[in-house]
């Protein structure tokens, strides 16, 4: 029995239990029934039973009738965030980046450069990704050049291309969600923490706060990872017939051309203000996502159809966040993370050993609950609490939770890591052999490092 058999009979048992609690309890029972709910929700996800925009719509009308939540409409308080509005933005500028030959330049440039030695070409093409991933969410980051790379690799010969694009298929999906944790708007589940924190705290968290703390965390853990990529699996070299063939098909222009120009303007205005939040409150990151989106749709001025921008659309990520905030929601409301907390030990002590102790559990649990804005959800109040018990201030215990749950590629059970699994370049297990020495690195780096910078910003 395959996988997703086990997780259709774990399924329909766990459904059926959900119901029986439900005639059976009434109203006691409602807290078990949310948790039920919930692991129903990640069985069926992880073990992929259903298309995932499909089984959000079929929890969605399982909250109301189990007593989840009150009523549909309260089934439904997910899809008020903000965070699920900059998803649309983020596929949007994404899609319109791809489109104008920007991104062939940063290729034949890269190509240039450091095709000759391929083991530095997979380091910058790397570092693009992140860079660009600082700003536009991690799935769309990943696809894009997960594209640009297949152009590359159906250049090259069999054998050649399958040892490449192993390295290359591994070590995108990992720089671009090293690259998310660099800035609030690098992805959704950074911007889904700092609003949890807002609304369970009086703390708060601002872009340049942020790029503090996940600036040198990147910069440390990317060329690290990079490091141990090519050791575990390093690419075979690229001849330069194959390099000078492929810059011939990009046919890139040899100047700059008016909707590149649109683009640079459009994409810098958005960044400028993006970073003004952190000193002008009244700018919102999400608002200036969506207004910049609308500009990069309008006609005669950006570089995007409405239709091309909704075709482009993940909906499956649409459905995912919003159901998830509204089961995360209900959970609260239901008084599941309040018992869970009572559970809890004290923690005190050093507080490196405290932000270490979070980053690891986080790294752990992800394993079980690999869908990021589950986790977050269900652990955000766990691991405020965790830090007010130790004196500690929230916002790095929310911070490091947020960039776990970003960076969780021990298993490419994520969804920008499966972005790049589903072409078959590499065996499931296969990335584990360079993410485990990554994610310890990165539990070591971020307790350290984060005890440091959090005595300077937030003293």
């Amino acid at each position: 029995m395959n996988l997703k058999k086990i997780g259709a009979v774990i399924s329909v048992l766990m459904l059926a239990a959900a119901f029986g609690m439900k005639i059976i309890g009434g109203e006691p029972a409602v807290p078990w029934i949310s948790i039920v709910v919930m692991l129903l929700f990640l069985i069926v996800l992880i073990c992929e039973v259903l298309p995932v925009t499909l089984v959000c719509i079929l929890m969605l009308g399982f909250m109301p009738v189990l007593g989840v939540t009150k009523d549909f409409n309260t089934a439904l308080v997910g899809f008020s965030n903000q965070v699920v509005f900059f998803i649309f933005a983020s596929f949007g500028i994404a899609t319109a980046l791809m489109k104008v030959p920007l991104s062939k330049r940063i290729l034949k440039f890269l190509l240039l450069k450091f095709g000759k030695n391929s083991k530095l070409f997979v380091l910058s093409f790397m570092i693009c990704t992140s860079l660009v991933s600082t700003v536009i969410s991690n799935v769309p980051t990943c696809a894009v050049f997960i594209a640009i790379i297949l152009e590359m690799l159906n250049l090259m010969p069999e054998d050649e291309k399958k040892q490449t694009g192993k390295t290359f298929m591994i070590g995108i999906p990992i720089a671009s969600m090293i690259g998310g944790v660099v800035t609030p708007a690098g992805s959704s589940i950074n911007l889904l923490a700092i609003n949890l924190l807002q609304g369970s705290t009086d703390y708060d968290v601002t872009f340049i706060e942020w790029m503090l703390f996940g600036l040198p965390l990147a910069a440390i853990i990317l060329p690290f990872a990079w490091f141990i990529l090519v050791k575990v699996f390093p690419p075979a070299d690229i001849k330069k017939e194959n390099i000078d063939k492929f810059i011939n098909d990009l046919k890139v222009p040899e100047k700059i051309i008016p909707e590149e120009k649109r683009a640079i303007i459009i994409f810098s205005t958005i960044f400028i203000l993006w970073l003004s939040s952190s000193w002008i409150r009244s700018i919102n990151i999400m608002v200036v996502s969506l207004i910049g989106c609308g500009v990069i749709c309008m006609p005669k001025i950006g570089m995007l159809s409405v239709k091309e921008f909704i075709n482009k659309v993940s909906w499956d990520s649409f459905f995912l966040v919003g159901t998830v905030l509204s089961l995360g929601s209900a959970l609260v409301k239901n008084g599941v993370i309040d018992k869970a907390i009572q559970f809890l030990p004290s923690f005190g002590g050093s507080q490196v050993l405290v932000l270490a102790c979070v980053a690891l559990c986080s790294f752990i649990f992800l394993v079980f609950i690999p869908v990021a804005p589950s986790f977050v959800t269900i652990f955000a109040p766990i691991v405020i609490h965790i830090a007010l018990n130790a004196n500690i201030n929230p916002a790095l215990t929310i911070m490091i939770c947020a960039m776990c749950a970003g960076n969780a590629y021990l298993l490419p059970l994520d969804t920008v890591a499966l972005l790049s699994f589903g072409h078959g370049y590499y065996k499931m297990f296969e990335m584990s052999k360079v993410t485990y020495i990554v994610q310890i690195a990165m539990v070591v780096v971020m307790s350290v490092l984060f005890t440091v910078i959090g005595k300077l910003v937030f003293s």
